[in-house]
């Protein structure tokens, strides 16, 4: 499992080293979600979501246990869908997430204290819209051994 400090860290210390990034947000179970929607002021969005990691385990044996942590986040904004509709926020944004994936493998080739186990062949971004009914964006999935 991820160290959760360091972790929080790492995704803080983003918005320094990316422009786009307005906000970034931590997430611990779902219910915060429409909170922070609500909450959302535009001076912050786009914000990165960050969810707390998930650990699963494999293997048969004791001696062959190895436990494989999956992270998520989330670039989203919030559009008026009257004035623009999801196609268009998402595309909007889609160069500022194509740069957190940049830094992300940047940081994996680097061997960084935190990202530096993800294996590259993990790193999944999908497009997600009509969140909360508002909200479109981009999430970044990834496994660190």
């Amino acid at each position: 499992m991820v160290n959760l400090v360091k972790y929080k860290e790492y995704w803080q210390r983003l918005p320094e080293r990316i422009t786009g990034i307005g906000n970034v947000t931590f997430v611990a179970k779902s219910d915060d979600f429409g909170k922070i929607v609500q909450a959302m002021s535009p001076t912050a969005l786009p914000m990165l979501w960050v969810l707390i990691p998930q650990s699963r385990g494999s293997g048969k044996t004791v001696d062959g246990f190895k436990e494989r942590t999956i992270g998520v986040v989330f670039l989203m904004s919030k559009y008026d869908p009257q004035r623009k509709n999801e196609y268009d926020e998402l595309a909007y944004i889609q160069p500022i997430v194509e740069d957190i994936k940049r830094t992300m493998m940047d940081d994996i080739a680097r061997s960084c204290h935190i990202l530096g186990s993800i294996d590259p062949s993990t790193v999944q971004t999908l497009p997600e819209t009509e969140v909360y009914k508002t909200l479109a964006g981009w999430s970044i999935s990834f496994v660190l051994d």
